[in-house]
Formats: structure tokens, C-alpha cells, sequence
């Protein structure tokens, strides 16, 4: 089924993640404007938050490998003394994994640095803080800092624990405020007081981030918009492939609407079905990405109705308000019915589709370019909402960017079979 997923360009917010603090960093004299970095939270879903968690773990040990000789430990001695590794299942526990994050050419997210902290106790105790070596000097760790912070308040003693060795670290958290309260051959224990805070985070700033949090909540809806249409044209195009070269092509618009998908767990997520029975299925685990969705066949014993073009699942039972499929790959999944989404009457009608200038080849196009237009409206709406103040809390005109192509090449893939809709037309004419 890999051919049929999409996913959506990494800058594009991942669900349930909130901005907790953006800072523009660097060199901002002259035209130089700087380089905007953000911090994060961390969904554990999140793949590529992970890998890029991983990579700054690796740099954590590694520095402490390099810093602190005289305690004897190899590096993978020190990924194990670190608790480096199985970031999703610390998560999970609830260790809050705060990440610093830049917006590359193409869309591309680095995940430059995190912070990590436990606040379940009386106090709060911080347990990794790394900023990967590039983009040290800047004030990333100073951004990390704050919106750590930001994030769990002040009213708590914040606890640590420095390597000896570490002597950069132990200098940065005794700027910061943090006093030395216990030492032993191998670490020093640091603490900084409740209510003690090194950089004024303002009520300016803090609104300032609800603000692009806002303007994100409605990019993050956006996206999901955008991908499921994405999925609906590339779709559409394998259907017409499909219906054109069929002899008997047949359609019943009986799969038409929204539906709920339930397998052995539980839900799975819903199937948005349009005319054509093209669409996509997206997942309710965040981490999975949408799937094109196209069902084709007769409803006969020779031409069953099938699910995708690697026959990933084959109608074996239905109804009025239900179907049932069995999956290639094993199982059982059943499909409920939700909403027509007032695309087709309550009766079932089946229809032949030998050629590519039937009308209802015009209808799933036409159908697609008005949820096309609505996608780039909501875009419209949400660069209308944005302001200076929140522009450089975050990098918006990225995200705005990323979903402008995406649409403006799903406007070209319509325009295109709009063009040779109209072409079988007029050739159909010339005929008669």
C-alpha cells in the first residue's frame, strides 16, 4: 500500500504539537534578517521528530565523551548512562520533550537541539538539554531555556545534574541562576529557585505565540484538507486509467459519502468517498499518513468490487449502511456509513462508463476543483489573519508556501483532465 500514501511536507505543523516559543536568531545587522527558530512539543507519533531527536542524542553522548575523559566511559557508555534511546516511551511516561526546530529550503525541518524535563514531582527536573554544534553561539540554548520556562511555569525548583568535566554547561546554568548544592567524583548537583526566571518572557510575547498557535490550529486543519485532496486527484487520474481501458467499465455510486472504518482494534479512521468512488482514507493515528482510495469492479463473482489498484481489499459483505472487506493482507475491515455528504440521492444507481466524455467523468472534476477552490480560500483567510507581531514568532510564510505549490500543482493535474475531458467532447461532436 506505500504507493498510495501521502504525507505532507515536514514544515507543516504534525497534530496535537503546539509552538511554545519562536525567536528570530544570528546575524540580523544589515539585511540580514536572521534565521527564525522555534521550539516544540513533542508528540511521540511524531517519526520525524524522532529520527531528529536521535541525531542530537548522538551529539549529547558525544560531547560528554569528548568532555569529560577523566570519568573513563566509552560513547556507548554513555548513551546508556544518558538514557538516550526510546525517546517515544519516555514520552509516553510523561517526560515532556521540548524541540528547537529551523525551516530549510524545500520545506525541510532540522531539528537542532531539545530539551527535556520531568514535572511530576514537588520539583521539576531537567534531564537533557543538547543544541546540536552548528548552531551553537546563536542563543538556541537561551530559546530552550525560556520555553522551558514558558512551558512548565516558575512556581518550582528546577533540578540538574552536570558531568564532571562538562565545564561549558556548569558555566551556561550558573549564568542562568542555577547554584551548585552537592558534588561527588562524578557530577555536581544544581538547582535554580522557584519564581527565579533569567529572560522576561512579557505578556507581548506570550500572546504573541497564542496567536500563531492560532494561525497554526487553522494550518494544521488546511493540511489535512490539502492532503486529502491530494489523494482524491491522484486517485481520480488512476480511475480514469482504470475505467478507460475497461470494455465493461461499471460504477455504483453505493460507496459514495463518509464512512468509519473499524478493524480488529478498534476505529482505524473514516473513508471520504466522491463521485467516481475516488477519495482518500484518513488514519486517526496521527503517524500514519492518508491513502488514495479508489473502488472499482462490477460487484460480480468475476469482477468483484476491489479497493485500490493492488486489490488491497475485496467486498465480501454489504448493505444499505455497511460493507465489510476482506484485506490482502489479512483481516477484516467494515465500513459504516456516516453521510452521503449530499452527493448522490438515497437510492443506488449503477451507471456504464465506456468512455472518457461521459458526463460524470465532468462531475468528479468539477467536483474536485470546488474543494480545490475552498482549499485555497481557507489559505487566503489565514494569510489575511496574519500579522507582523506573530510573522516573527514563527515561520508562516514557509508553511503557506509548502501548501501553495502542493495546490497550484493539483490546479495544473484538474486543468489537464479538464482539457481532455473537453477534447474527447468535441471529438464525440465531430463524430455525430
Amino acid at each position: 500500500m506505500a504507493v498510495t500514501r501521502h504525507e505532507m511536507p515536514d514544515c507543516l505543523p504534525f497534530a496535537s504539537e503546539e509552538l511554545v516559543l519562536g525567536r528570530v536568531l544570528g546575524n540580523t545587522t544589515g539585511s540580514n534578517k536572521g534565521q527564525v527558530y522555534e521550539v516544540w512539543t513533542t508528540n511521540p507519533e511524531h517519526s520525524a521528530a524522532m529520527e531528529g531527536i536521535k541525531r542530537n542524542q548522538n551529539e549529547f553522548a558525544s560531547h560528554h565523551h569528548s568532555v569529560c575523559p577523566n570519568l573513563h566511559m566509552s560513547y556507548i557508555d554513555w548513551l546508556s548512562t544518558l538514557s538516550c534511546g526510546s525517546v517515544k516511551d519516555y514520552i509516553k511516561k510523561g517526560v515532556v520533550v521540548l524541540r528547537a526546530v529551523v525551516i530549510h529550503e524545500k520545506h525541510k525541518v532540522d531539528v537542532v537541539g531539545y530539551i527535556s524535563g520531568d514535572g511530576k514531582g514537588a520539583h521539576l527536573h531537567l534531564n537533557h538539554f543538547v543544541v546540536m554544534p552548528q548552531h551553537r553561539g546563536l542563543g538556541v540554548g537561551r530559546l530552550l531555556f525560556d520555553a522551558f520556562l514558558k512551558f512548565f511555569g516558575t512556581s518550582r525548583e528546577i533540578k540538574l545534574e552536570v558531568y564532571l568535566g562538562n565545564e561549558a554547561a556548569f558555566a551556561t546554568y550558573s549564568r542562568w541562576g542555577f547554584q551548585s548544592v552537592k558534588a561527588t567524583k562524578r557530577l555536581t548537583h544544581m538547582k535554580l529557585g522557584k519564581g527565579i526566571r533569567g529572560a522576561k518572557l512579557d505578556k507581548d510575547i506570550v500572546q504573541r505565540v497564542t496567536d500563531a498557535n492560532h494561525l497554526l490550529d487553522a494550518v494544521k486543519l488546511l493540511a489535512a484538507h490539502t492532503c486529502g485532496l491530494h489523494c482524491a486527484v491522484r486517485s481520480l487520474v488512476r480511475q480514469l486509467t482504470q475505467l478507460s481501458s475497461e470494455a465493461d467499465g461499471m460504477i455504483s455510486d453505493r460507496f459514495v459519502g463518509c464512512w468509519s472504518i473499524e478493524d480488529c482494534r478498534g476505529s482505524w479512521g473514516k473513508a471520504h468517498v466522491g463521485p467516481l468512488n475516488v477519495g482518500w482514507m484518513q488514519p486517526v493515528n496521527a503517524d500514519l499518513t492518508m491513502r488514495e482510495l479508489r473502488i472499482h469492479g462490477v460487484g460480480t463473482e468475476r469482477k468483484p468490487f476491489r479497493l485500490n489498484a493492488a486489490h488491497e481489499a475485496t467486498v465480501v459483505e454489504q448493505d444499505d449502511r455497511k460493507i465489510t472487506w476482506e484485506l490482502k493482507a489479512g483481516g477484516r475491515v467494515t465500513w459504516t456509513l456516516e453521510d452521503r455528504n449530499n452527493l448522490v440521492p438515497d437510492m443506488e444507481c449503477q451507471f456504464a462508463l465506456p468512455y472518457l466524455n461521459h458526463p460524470r467523468y465532468l462531475h468528479a472534476i468539477h467536483h474536485l476543483i470546488d474543494k480545490l477552490s475552498v482549499a485555497r480560500r481557507e489559505l487566503k483567510g489565514i494569510l489575511r489573519k496574519n500579522n507582523l507581531q506573530a510573522q516573527i514568532t514563527f515561520s508562516l510564510k514557509a508553511r503557506t508556501d509548502a501548501l501553495t505549490s502542493i495546490l497550484d500543482a493539483l490546479d495544473k493535474q484538474l486543468s489537464n483532465l479538464h482539457t481532455q475531458y473537453q477534447r474527447k467532447r468535441k471529438a464525440e461532436l465531430v463524430l455525430d
